[in-house]
């Protein structure tokens, strides 16, 4: 059957739908930006009020921490007070211990300078003893004094018997002589060894003493310079934070009168300075694509009060199309085809539809008035069609029957024109 669709003209309800829409999307728009200005409006009263607490707990970090930054240089300065009295402590021992020293010193050189004088004093007295007895001799003998030889001539002529005594007396005196002078020069390349010793020792120390005194000083004026730098640096820090958390905060701009606008101006802080309604020339030109709320799901949404529903319209006039109609089988303007092997009850999804079969076929009760499907018995041997349970009749039959044969390669048509009353027609028997 030739099927004609008519072309819905609808295209001033269309546009009229269009407008509406734009008309939605303004308000939309004005709502959604008056709800940003408030939200802007909350955020920055809400960063005024972190910034506000950031730069006082900043001012509160920095006044701690500059406490113990004081608290930590005055401990500094007490531990250089302790070790400039523990240096001073152990200068003022070392003197001490000098002083001691030196005292020991003093004494053992008066102790070994009285020891020569009472050497010397006994050395004098045996020798004066000794003179004492050369000059008894002498002065008991004629003999000229001044000569040696006669002396001892005259020593030998007056005491031979004693002779060889006196010789042994004076070589011993001369050899405890000797080792007497061996001694003294002993104890004094000692004692000038010891001087040597001690004085280079003394030295030795003033100059460790003075090194250690000057690396002292070089490391307490280091460790000063580095404790001023630190503190220098940390207080250009603590300015140069201070300097950035005051830029960073914003300050208010001049006040403006309350108001609610769709459109505001705001400055470089990003504080609003202005507001004013939406214009229709402020909406561009929207594709429907970015319309992804508030569109209308029905025809009556869009304005379209001539157009036709997608299930339950009625149609008054022709309607025609220029592409295939189909409803749920398939192209209206062709007949589905059910292809079966084995034997079938008709169903209500077979509506419409040409069976084609090699098998018997039932024609069940209940099915709708209007129910219509053809038949083809695609095989060499005839095949029956029941109705044990409805009216069927051959057209033009004036008896109806229960079962039906139809031929070989035989077509037949079944139509339901009442409530379990069916017509066949075909090639039935």
């Amino acid at each position: 059957m030739q099927t004609k669709i008519d072309v819905i003209d609808g295209v001033d309800t269309a546009e009229g739908s269009f407008r509406k829409a734009i008309k939605d999307a303004s308000t939309s728009v004005n709502e959604t930006n008056s709800t940003a200005i408030s939200s802007i409006d909350t955020a920055y009263k809400a960063a005024d009020a972190t910034l506000t607490t950031a730069i006082s707990d900043e001012v509160t970090a920095r006044q701690t921490a500059i406490t113990t930054l004081t608290s930590t240089v005055g401990g500094i300065e007490t531990a250089y007070k302790a070790a400039d009295a523990t240096l001073q402590s152990n200068i003022d021992g070392e003197a001490s211990s000098r002083q001691a020293a030196d005292i020991t010193l003093s004494n053992s050189i008066s102790s070994i300078n009285t020891s020569y004088k009472a050497a010397d004093a006994t050395l004098t007295s045996a020798i004066e003893t000794e003179k004492g007895r050369i000059d008894a001799i002498l002065l008991a003998s004629d003999a000229d004094k001044d000569s040696f030889a006669e002396i001892v001539s005259l020593i030998n002529s007056v005491d031979t018997a004693n002779d060889t005594a006196f010789a042994g007396y004076a070589v011993s005196n001369d050899a405890a002589l000797a080792a007497e002078i061996l001694a003294r020069q002993t104890v004094e390349t000692t004692l000038t060894t010891a001087f040597t010793t001690l004085d280079t020792s003394y030295k030795a120390a003033d100059a460790t003493l003075t090194t250690g005194l000057a690396t002292e000083v070089s490391e307490r004026k280091a460790a000063d310079a580095a404790l001023q730098s630190a503190i220098d640096a940390e207080v250009t820090a603590r300015q140069t934070a201070i300097t950035t958390v005051t830029n960073a905060k914003v300050t208010a701009n001049s006040a403006i009168s309350a108001d609610t606008g769709t459109k505001i101006t705001y400055d470089a802080k990003g504080l609003v300075t202005s507001s004013t309604s939406l214009a229709a020339t402020d909406i561009p030109n929207l594709d429907w694509a970015k319309i992804t709320s508030g569109l209308p799901t029905t025809l009556s949404g869009y304005g379209i009060t001539n157009g036709a529903a997608l299930s339950g319209a009625a149609f008054t006039g022709a309607v025609s199309t220029t592409s295939t109609l189909s409803d749920s089988l398939g192209n209206i303007r062709t007949i589905p085809v059910s292809a079966q092997t084995s034997a079938i009850t008709l169903s209500a999804s077979q509506n419409g539809v040409g069976i084609s079969t090699n098998a018997a076929v039932t024609i069940p009760t209940g099915l709708a008035i209007g129910f219509n499907t053809t038949i083809y018995n695609d095989s060499a041997s005839a095949i029956t069609i029941s109705a044990p349970s409805v009216t069927a009749r051959i057209s033009a039959a004036t008896l109806s029957k229960t079962s039906f044969t139809l031929a070989a390669y035989g077509v037949a048509t079944i139509w339901m024109n009442k409530v379990d009353n069916f017509v066949l027609g075909g090639d039935l028997s």
